[in-house]
């Protein structure tokens, strides 16, 4: 199994309805991922300051074709850093 984990941190200039665009986009992604076993993201929780502001998590079975195809997907990259 491969644990793929991505951490943002929005720019300040990113607005509220780019970030729901962000999260819009992630949900769309799962059907498209074969040998995805688990996916979850969202918000930090806010318990610690300094960390960053939103995470992806996705199991896969193994480091098959849709590991490099998650991990290149440009859909945050204006609003992020």
């Amino acid at each position: 199994m491969i644990r793929h984990v991505v951490v943002f941190a929005w720019v300040p200039e990113a607005t509220d309805q780019q970030k729901q665009q962000v999260a819009d986009e992630l949900r769309k992604l799962p059907p498209l991922m074969t040998g995805l076993r688990a996916y979850h993201f969202g918000p930090d929780a806010g318990i610690i300051d300094g960390n960053f502001d939103f995470a992806v998590v996705a199991d896969f079975d193994d480091a098959g074709p849709t590991l490099p195809t998650a991990t290149t997907r440009p859909t945050a990259r204006p609003w992020t850093r």
